[in-house]
């Protein structure tokens, strides 16, 4: 099957409901996003005090040292304007009935866009590092 034809009103119900379903798993992916930050960065912090320490009696030894790069995890995407797009296209639609064609059906009802198997890596991907991370020690208050 090629095309199909289904009611506007329906499809436009379905491309909203994906929407909100994306929305919350893109403040997830945010909130799991600043915790593994956070980590990194109290990591970092804790390194860089102990070089100074050790740099203390010599202060000149902290010029030559390389502090090296933070790792962080990718910065999760917001796609929320590509469903803002086929929303309002609908929204506007006089027509009752849409042709979809195998394509769109996939991204509009099945929620399969061309991006979502490496959003969804990414996400999942932040999701077991930030549970990787001790709720003892982020509940301590070393990370907020």
């Amino acid at each position: 099957m090629q095309e199909v034809k289904v009611n506007t009103k329906v499809l436009l119900s379905k491309v909203r409901e994906n929407l909100e379903t994306h929305m919350k798993d893109y403040h997830d992916a945010k909130k799991n996003y600043r915790k593994v930050c956070l980590w990194e960065l109290k990591k970092r912090e804790k390194a860089l005090t102990v070089m100074i320490e050790k740099a203390a009696p010599d202060p000149t030894r902290l010029d030559d040292m390389s502090f090296g790069h933070l790792r962080t995890p990718s910065i999760p995407q917001n796609y929320k304007e590509e469903y803002e797009q086929v929303i309002e296209m609908l929204a506007m639609s006089i027509n009752q009935e849409t042709v979809l064609t195998h394509a769109e059906f996939k991204q509009y009802v099945m929620d399969n866009w061309p991006w979502k198997n490496s959003y969804s890596m990414t996400c999942s991907g932040m999701a077991i590092q930030a549970d990787s991370i001790s709720a003892n020690y982020i509940d301590s208050g070393s990370i907020g």
